[in-house]
């Protein structure tokens, strides 16, 4: 089992590294990791053909993984970290008369 978790980390982590758009859309990430496992499909009807392999929800938890410790972000996950960023400063009063957007 901890073999198989860290393969899922790999492959995760590899499709992530060469394919951005999959950092914020778990769909194009689950296509991309099950295409990388050898499964058969067409792109317009998305039919599956193997029954084994990593399921859509190990794919998401290894991305939320990596999101959280920072690698691997998302344009939209990067945006809004950096907008509460701004909000945390201004509640501070690093930002004294100012909105923080």
């Amino acid at each position: 089992m901890l073999k198989q978790i860290e393969s899922a980390e790999k492959i995760v982590e590899e499709i992530l590294q060469k394919h951005p758009n999959a950092r914020d859309n778990d769909k194009i990430l689950i296509c991309h990791v099950w295409l990388a496992q050898g499964w058969k499909t067409s792109w317009s009807s998305l039919v599956w053909i193997k029954d084994e392999g990593l399921t859509p929800e190990s794919i998401t938890r290894c991305r939320r993984k990596f999101q959280e410790a920072g690698k691997y972000l998302g344009e939209k996950r990067q945006k809004r970290m950096e907008e509460e960023e701004k909000v945390r400063e201004w509640a501070r009063g690093k930002r004294q008369g100012e909105l923080p957007f």
